[in-house]
């Protein structure tokens, strides 16, 4: 039985010198001509992914200064569209089957070839081709050897032939693309985030644990789980001798360099590849950042916390700009900080249960765009609810002429999988 192809034309412009290039186009007429499966579809849209996965590979950067990002006061919301920002825009449809059911998508991983979602509500890892197509689960829930309960954090290694998972406890999982486990590296230090980095691997821990660890929040091992560098020993701040009630909350990676950040600072810091901390980046939250007296009694810090002031909480940062949401009186608030310009622009506010605006979507009229979550320094992903979707395609007006989203129509249930919404940014 043949299944309406979801892809109807894909169409993928490259800018070299101000002149336009084609890179692959198929029309709907071609389509029906070749009488084409969703399968056949997805190697199509494969081509597509690592056309412009391998054209977004740049240097990385070498960070010497910290700059700085200043966030007004009062600043104005902007009705802000998505062409201004980006210029292409192209879907994933996350196979549908008994094994693949993704409630929601926790944490994700992107290579040329593989998308790895972990979901914590039914604790599963499953690998999913880049266009869509459902592999397998990875590895076993459980609690006996080689099996897992929820994962904290996982990586793949560039080669893309082991996957790195942190579940609760002094263990690192190893397993294989195929999903078999391969082998257990003890670390005896109970984390929160994991990244590899070469033949490295990159821990992170956050408070109250790194009060157990000699107050340090970041830790390099290598393949057999020994420390080789200690990162970022941090001193007690209150009177009282107790430490800092947060350690490193987020991080996130920008070209070859993994970012970090916490809730009660204003710097970005990039791991170098000496493996020290660099701060690359200053946010100025202004008057209203939660200062340092209030760790001074930890009984009330809490409600400091809720009180008129800014935390950061999530960055994406690509090539020309960043992606960042602050907390503010209560309030998430999105922003696009233009990098050559030094501007930034308030994208939308509200309260954090409300429906936030988003960048609206005229390059295809499909689903507006927020994301924090980055592939590579020009490729963003915005997890898209099937509700969202299926509310999306049953507005005709918007919709009408767009035959990729219109395809989706025979696919999607309120039941179905996620739909990952992928944009390449502009470059400035």
């Amino acid at each position: 039985m043949e299944i309406s192809p979801v892809y109807r034309q894909i169409v993928y412009k490259s800018y070299n010198g101000g002149k336009e290039t084609l890179v692959l186009s198929i029309s709907t007429n071609q389509v029906q001509n070749m009488n084409v499966s969703i399968i056949t579809w997805r190697i199509y849209l494969g081509i597509l992914i690592v056309v412009i996965l391998s054209s977004a590979c740049i240097k990385n950067e070498q960070f010497t200064n910290t700059n700085e990002i200043v966030i007004p006061d009062n600043q104005d919301e902007i009705k802000s569209y998505l062409s201004e920002y980006a210029d292409t825009v192209w879907y994933v449809y996350l196979e549908d089957c008994d094994s693949s059911y993704i409630g929601q998508v926790s944490e994700m991983k992107l290579s040329r070839n593989y998308i790895i979602i972990y979901d914590k509500y039914i604790n599963q890892l499953s690998l999913f081709t880049s266009t869509g197509a459902f592999l397998r689960k990875i590895g076993k829930q459980g609690g006996g050897p080689g099996e897992y309960g929820n994962v904290f954090s996982f990586d793949i290694t560039k080669d893309v032939s082991l996957i790195y998972v942190y579940a609760p406890g002094d263990n690192i999982l190893v397993y294989g693309i195929n999903g078999i486990f391969k082998e257990s590296i003890y670390v005896g230090i109970k984390f929160r985030y994991l990244n590899l980095i070469g033949n490295k691997v990159a821990i992170q821990v956050s408070y109250p644990i790194s009060h157990i660890y000699d107050g340090y929040s970041n830790y390099i091992l290598d393949q057999s789980g020994q420390v080789v560098k200690r990162l970022w020993k941090k001193n007690p701040i209150n009177k009282n001798g107790e430490p800092r009630i947060s350690g490193f909350s987020e991080n996130y990676l920008y070209q070859d360099t993994i970012c970090y950040w916490e809730y009660f600072n204003d710097t970005i810091y990039g791991l170098s590849k000496d493996y020290s901390l660099i701060p690359r980046w200053a946010i100025n939250l202004g008057p209203r950042k939660l200062g340092n007296s209030a760790f001074q009694n930890m009984s009330t810090l809490g409600e400091k916390t809720t009180e008129a002031v800014r935390l950061m909480t999530s960055f994406a940062e690509t090539t020309d700009f960043f992606f960042l949401e602050l907390v503010d009186r209560r309030k998430l608030c999105r922003y696009i900080y233009l990098k050559n310009k030094q501007s930034i622009v308030k994208v939308g506010s509200g309260r954090i249960d409300s429906r936030i605006p988003e960048l609206i979507n005229d390059l295809d009229n499909g689903p507006n765009f927020w994301s924090t979550r980055s592939v590579n320094s020009s490729v963003l992903v915005k997890v898209v609810e099937p509700s969202e979707m299926i509310t999306l395609l049953s507005n005709t007006t918007g919709v009408k002429n767009n035959s990729q989203l219109q395809g989706y129509r025979e696919l999607l249930t309120i039941e179905s999988n996620p739909t990952l919404m992928f944009i390449k940014m502009k470059s400035k």
